[in-house]
């Protein structure tokens, strides 16, 4: 098993191995940190995975906080999740409140 410090070390040599073990470490902040570092399609694709991650768990508000903070970008690949992501927050019962 990689260490952090390993893992910050695979993360300069191969950036996507690094974070795919970030990823499926769950160690999400470091993952966004790292990918953001990347380009902006590098961390959109990070986004994307924790987005489908959350609905499928029925997080949906917290998936919506990702692409509040990260962005949507108009990829239309990501245009059914988008609608998931919508249609789950409007069926839910929670309240938003500002």
């Amino acid at each position: 098993m990689l260490k952090d410090g390993q893992i910050d070390r695979l993360v300069e040599i191969d950036a996507d191995a690094g974070l795919e073990i970030l990823a499926n470490k769950g160690q999400w902040n470091q993952v966004f940190e790292t990918a953001s570092a990347q380009g902006t399609q590098v961390l959109h694709k990070y986004v994307t995975q924790r987005a489908v991650q959350l609905l499928k768990g029925n997080v949906p508000l917290e998936a919506l906080q990702l692409y509040v903070r990260y962005g949507a970008p108009p990829i239309q690949q990501n245009f059914n999740l988008y609608l998931q992501l919508s249609e789950s927050i409007l069926n839910s019962e929670v309240r938003i409140t500002r």
